[in-house]
């Protein structure tokens, strides 16, 4: 059926008749053939002025595209709607199926619309114009749009029009177009059209696909599209709940988050840090915002208040409640807000809408809705559940009347919370505070708030403070407290010229009496790692001596560093959980400043990186290590001489451990040496030179005896088995490795003591097994080589193809070229290039930079 319309008649009113499509002929006008939507860089330009970027993919909208493309083939079906709020990806969708259709050599148009709302001769001038069609200049624009439908219902050719946001068009044209558009059933034209929603008068008549929130697992696949980064456990479903699972907000968000340096990617893993983000004005986002941009700014801060923001709102902007009203019912239709509770309370379809609305505040517009809302809570003119709200309120709104009571509310506040808010709540209070007794007391609560969370930074800002001009308001034990926090501040935020200077001589002038002062110099030197000069400074300060040895410890900085989640985790084989763990630490650490005692976080990431065959990762990861100014760095040899060994540069790798050996030596460290010295040992065993490997054995055992510890016990009974085997130190190594209950170590002293006692090969399919639990695959590749040496039986044939073709993969993904491949792997270069083949032709990838980017994004298909 076509549209006829007759525009004259003694009463002026138009009448509509539906007739047979096949009763009229379009004999007047010709279609002309459309440009094709194509791929190719030689194709005509695309008719499309608004589309999506074309990088965008329709994540998690495959079905829906496959439908939309199923209903355009389908001659029963003259319409296609996509509708959903604002951001869902509508407009995307168009996008990309239009593409698709152009892949298949259907002919596409499209028609744009404007964001004020078009009349109906506008709408028939666009469709005449992106048509082809001559103007119409004399016709009625209904008898206009009958023409061009009469046109299109004609056509023979496959042909599909988009018209994106459908929902401006205003009342006449929608009504007309929806009457028309049903005159093409059974024609070669389908429309395809974007709306918010789809009017219940044409719900009969047209095929809809409602676009709905996306999933966690789409919003995963999204952020590691747009971040080229894996993102954190939760972090997906974190961000899908803050943004409704609305696409256009998701990405708004991982922008704001970048701009304000709330992501963190390490070792390809992204992690939120902090809770801010922000965009600036001009965003697209906020582009159907403007006609209520200062009403909904106001909201988005204060929505928490339920049913009072309405009149405080109108008291901000300066308007009456009645006109918020309407504004805040407007963005209702629109899908921006919605009822909250109790009645006449609203809520953000998305919560982080306001999170990004918020940051656009000005700081005069700030202040003021701040003052608002504190003015209502104070006064019991509103309330609100949240404990975090109103110390924040205050915070934004500057000084109040009553500072003191501002203050002392701050500080209860910051009692219960930590990180951020706290550093900012007490940071506001001490700067409201005019009494020197209480300011020192807030700033002194502030640093060790701060010191507690690694907020290294801050705590020194407070710290300096108190120290320069208000040192004689705090008790003795505060000051010694402070101090220390001041020096172990410095390290953690990487001023280490500053510590140099307080080390040489600033702590002289340090307030308090000599002890303190004695402290302060210990705790930059143990800061420096110049751990014999601190042992030489507390020499006859048997009192100082105590408070910082019980300061230190407690603190986990003494001695090797006090295991971490993320540590005990490597210990106990649940590496995966251990890298998160450590991923998650380090993120935090950087947003900041990185603490000084992360080193044995860097040691174990590095180590089961390096075992997994990410190389280049671990190699990333030593490298930021490095950059730092840690504790006890001579950890870090052993990971790093591994990897270099790895390499094939085992040379390299030597002179790592003689470095760490030095530089502990020089500094009296004794702590984790006894890696160092076993390395020495070993590397001196195979080259053939057993006189140095016994003298390294010997200094071991020293060390062992020195350090009292089950760790450095084993490592210098498998030193003394590499200059002389014997099955009782072998069988008393393995005990204690077992006593130890740390997978890994034990699997590898089980291989280590093959040699000494019987049974060799139950316990190298032991190791194996304990190998293929923690999915090593380089050392599980080694004692394959071993086994086929011995003539030993590999168990699995098939799981083993698999797991060559993993490590074959996770290699490749690393970048290493085909000469370090054959290192790794201890074959020849000829070998790998076979491997690669086979490898490619079985996978189906076509470069190694796809595999990487499938591998990154978890989707990689390796048993194709």
């Amino acid at each position: 059926m076509v549209l006829r319309t007759n525009c004259s008649g003694g009463s002026g009113n138009t009448g509509i008749v539906l007739v047979p499509a096949s009763a009229i002929q379009p004999v007047e006008l010709v279609l002309p053939t459309l440009p094709q939507v194509t791929a190719s860089g030689t194709a005509p330009a695309r008719t499309s002025a608004r589309t999506a970027d074309p990088g965008v993919r329709s994540i998690g909208r495959e079905d829906v595209l496959a439908r939309v493309l199923d209903a355009c083939a389908r001659p029963d079906t003259p319409a296609v709607v996509v509708t959903g709020p604002a951001g869902t990806g509508r407009s995307t969708v168009l996008a990309q199926v239009r593409e698709r259709l152009a892949e298949a050599g259907i002919a596409t148009a499209e028609i744009r619309i404007p964001r004020a709302e078009p009349d109906l001769p506008h709408l028939v001038a666009r469709l005449s114009e992106r048509l082809g069609l001559p103007p119409a200049r004399e016709d009625c624009p209904r008898t206009a749009l009958s023409r061009v439908v009469s046109v299109l219902a004609g056509r023979r050719d496959r042909l599909v029009v988009f018209l994106d946001d459908a929902h401006r068009l205003g009342t006449d044209a929608r009504a007309a177009l929806t009457s028309s558009i049903s005159a093409l059933t059974g024609s070669s034209v389908t429309f395809v059209c974007a709306a918010r929603a789809l009017g219940p008068d044409v719900a009969a008549l047209v095929h809809e696909e409602r676009l709905r929130p996306l999933s966690a697992s789409a919003v995963e696949e999204l952020l590691a599209d747009l971040l080229r980064a894996r993102p954190a456990p939760g972090l997906a479903t974190s961000i899908r709940n803050a943004c409704a699972g609305i696409p256009a907000i998701v990405r708004a968000a991982v922008e704001g988050y970048q701009r304000s340096g709330s992501l963190r990617i390490v070792d390809q893993q992204a992690h939120l840090v902090r809770d801010a983000a922000e965009l600036p004005v001009t965003h697209p986002l906020f582009a159907d915002l403007n006609a209520s941009w200062p009403v909904i700014k106001a909201l988005a801060v204060l929505h928490p208040l339920g049913s009072a923001a309405t009149a405080l709102i109108a008291e901000a902007v300066d308007i009456d409640e009645e006109a918020v009203d309407e504004v805040l019912h407007e963005l209702r239709e629109a899908g921006v807000v919605l009822p909250g509770r109790p009645a006449g309370s609203w809520r953000f379809r998305a919560p982080m809408l306001a999170t990004l609305l918020t940051a656009c505040l000005g700081p005069f517009e700030r202040r003021l809705i701040a003052q608002l809302a504190v003015n209502a809570l104070q006064h019991g003119r509103a309330t609100c559940p949240s404990p975090d709200y109103l110390p924040e309120r205050l915070v934004d709104a500057g000084k109040p009347a009553h500072r003191a009571r501002t203050a002392a509310a701050l500080l209860s506040a910051a009692r219960t919370e930590n990180g951020e808010r706290a550093d900012r709540w007490l940071w506001t209070a001490a700067r409201l505070l005019t009494d020197s007794a209480r300011r020192a007391e807030a700033l002194h609560q502030h640093a060790v708030t701060c010191a507690l969370h690694r907020r290294f930074g801050s705590a020194v800002q407070s710290a300096e403070i108190v120290l320069r001009s208000l040192s004689d308001h705090l008790t003795p034990d505060s000051l010694q407290e402070l101090l220390i926090i001041y020096v172990v501040g410095l390290a953690g935020s990487g001023a280490t010229a500053t510590l140099q200077d307080v080390a040489e001589g600033g702590w002289r002038s340090m307030p308090g009496g000599e002890e303190n002062r004695i402290v302060t110099r210990s705790t930059a030197l143990y800061m420096l790692n110049r751990w014999q000069e601190a042992r030489d400074a507390l020499v006859d300060h048997t009192p100082a001596s105590e408070v910082l040895l019980r300061t230190l410890s407690l603190a986990g900085w003494l001695d090797v560093p006090e295991p971490s989640t993320a540590i005990d985790a490597s210990f106990a084989g649940r590496w995966d959980e251990a890298l998160d763990l450590a991923r998650a630490d380090l993120a935090a650490a950087s947003a900041h400043v990185h603490g000084p005692e992360r080193t044995a976080t860097y040691r174990e990431m590095a180590g089961i990186l390096t075992a997994r065959g990410q190389l280049n990762r671990a190699r990333t990861v030593l490298d930021d290590a490095r950059s730092q100014h840690l504790l006890l760095p001579h950890l870090l040899a052993v990971p790093e001489a591994e990897l270099e060994s790895t390499l094939g540069a085992t040379q390299r790798a030597k002179e790592l451990i003689e470095e760490g050996l030095r530089f502990a030596t020089e500094n009296g460290i004794t702590a984790g040496t006894d890696e160092l010295w076993l390395r020495l040992a070993e590397s001196e065993s195979q080259a053939g030179n057993p006189a140095a490997a016994r003298r390294y054995a010997d200094r071991l055992l020293q060390i062992a005896d020195q350090l009292g510890t089950t760790g450095a016990r084993r490592n210098a009974l498998l030193a003394r088995l590499l200059v002389q085997p014997d099955p009782r130190t072998a069988a008393e190594v393995i005990e204690l490795a077992k006593a130890r209950n740390r997978p890994f170590e034990l699997a590898t002293t089980l291989a280590a003591v093959t040699e000494s006692v019987e049974g060799r090969q139950k316990l190298i399919h032991t190791a194996y097994e304990m190998l293929g639990e923690l999915d090593a695959l380089i050392p599980r590749a080694r004692l394959r080589k071993l086994m086929r040496a011995r003539n030993m039986p590999i168990p699995g044939r098939s799981a083993t193809v698999a797991e060559n073709e993993r490590l074959l993969a996770a290699l490749i993904t690393e970048g290493l070229s085909n000469s370090q491949l054959a290192t790794v792997l201890g074959t020849s270069e000829k070998s790998v290039e076979g491997r690669l083949t086979r490898f490619f032709n079985k996978t189906g990838y076509r470069s190694r930079a796809e595999l990487a980017a499938a591998m990154l994004n978890g989707t990689a298909n390796l048993t194709a």
